[in-house]
């Protein structure tokens, strides 16, 4: 289907499942002080289950969400004023996406209170972001093709490509670096948290379907069920770990 017939198709459960997520992953990074642009954001169009949608309908999906949520009285994404143009069955579906979310439950809880307020020593912080690499790293190797995962391979259009990850495990590193700091360079801390929120925004749309298979082949392989038990939430990981950070910052 193309882009432009897809403009003028109902979006499918699949759809917004994935906008709602990505919806969720950036209103956690806006809460922590990173703001992706809208180059950023609108560039999930042509990826993953919004293949077939482009970037003014991604926008204009992305405000009915914001619609939503600010008729329960919950903080949207900047940028995305609230559009109440939505029909009744895609907003059933939303609502029910919602309500059945994981970070959307934690979303209301955080709406009570700050789940990352508290002590952040650069020690414990530098612990997580090693795990965060090994989650990375692991992704990696899940990506190269291999006939252990058959047609579980990605399509090319789904790839994490290896530069980008190279790019990614380099700014995490930068974060440990920083953190550790008397005198932290907050534009280079700020430039290598971005890398990774962009990278976690893809990771959103790349997981949905494949990353349980992913991680199931690749603890088969390896004898472990460390890949069933640590991918599948990475982008979950990504926002927690760069809200403690935000934290330990303020």
């Amino acid at each position: 289907m193309s882009q432009t017939n897809a403009r003028h198709q109902s979006w499918t459960n699949n759809e917004l499942e994935a906008a709602v997520e990505a919806y969720l992953y950036l209103l956690k990074l806006e809460r922590s002080g990173i703001t992706l642009s809208s180059r950023q954001v609108e560039g999930m169009a042509g990826k993953g289950h919004l293949v077939d949608r482009n970037g003014a309908s991604i926008r204009y999906r992305l405000r009915n969400i914001s619609h939503i949520l600010s008729e329960r009285g919950l903080p949207v994404l900047q940028g995305y004023s609230p559009a109440p143009a939505v029909g009744k069955n895609v907003r059933e579906k939303i609502e029910n996406i919602l309500d059945n979310s994981r970070e959307f439950i934690q979303l209301l809880q955080d709406n009570q209170q700050n789940p990352h307020a508290g002590k952040h020593t650069a020690s414990g912080l530098v612990e997580e972001l090693e795990n965060l690499k090994s989650r990375i790293l692991l992704l990696s190797d899940l990506n190269q093709t291999s006939p252990n995962f058959g047609h579980n391979n990605p399509p090319e259009d789904m790839r994490l490509e290896c530069s980008e990850n190279a790019e990614v495990i380099e700014a995490v590193r930068s974060i440990q670096e920083e953190v550790q700091k008397k005198n932290i360079d907050r534009n280079k801390l700020d430039q290598a948290r971005r890398i990774v929120a962009e990278f976690g925004l893809n990771c959103v749309l790349w997981m949905r379907d494949r990353i349980t298979d992913f991680s199931k082949a690749a603890a088969i392989a390896a004898g472990t069920a460390y890949g069933v038990s640590n991918s599948g939430g990475l982008p979950h990981e990504i926002s927690n770990v760069l809200a403690k950070i935000s934290s330990f910052l303020f």
